[in-house]
């Protein structure tokens, strides 16, 4: 029988080794690991440009996106126009989706300091169509 203390110690242990495995993974809340992007363009491969699909796999936004794609490169946005993500993952029908889907253009990921803009992003409806900014990821 193990003692307590050694139990909890093995426990702490595995809880640790397992973080630190996990560290590598994308930090970001929906952004893709770059095996991860390589394997959605072979997944997608006839739907994405071959431009695109270079720039998805370097872990770059470039004009003519999805704004899943972008999502997929760097999370969700820090703040869209109205202060609200630009997609819903709810997936219900067409009447169900928020307003903000349709109307939101402009996307804005925060730098380090929570305050300065890193990059922006205005789509035209699901496309992107310019990038202003720090395109690495």
């Amino acid at each position: 029988m193990i003692p307590i203390l050694m139990r909890r110690h093995i426990s702490y242990s595995f809880f640790a080794i397992v973080c630190i495995g996990c560290s590598s993974r994308a930090m970001v809340k929906g952004a893709l690991t770059s095996d991860e992007r390589r394997e959605y363009v072979e997944q997608t491969g006839a739907l994405v440009p071959q431009r695109l699909k270079e720039d998805f796999v370097a872990g770059k936004a470039a004009e003519g996106m999805t704004k899943e794609m972008v999502v997929y490169l760097y999370g969700q946005p820090d703040r869209t126009e109205n202060n609200r993500y630009g997609i819903n993952w709810n997936g219900g029908d067409l009447d169900s989706i928020a307003v903000v889907d349709i109307r939101d253009s402009l996307w804005n990921y925060f730098g380090a300091d929570s305050v300065s803009i890193k990059r922006g992003m205005v789509f035209k409806g699901d496309t992107l169509v310019r990038v202003v900014g720090d395109l690495s990821k």
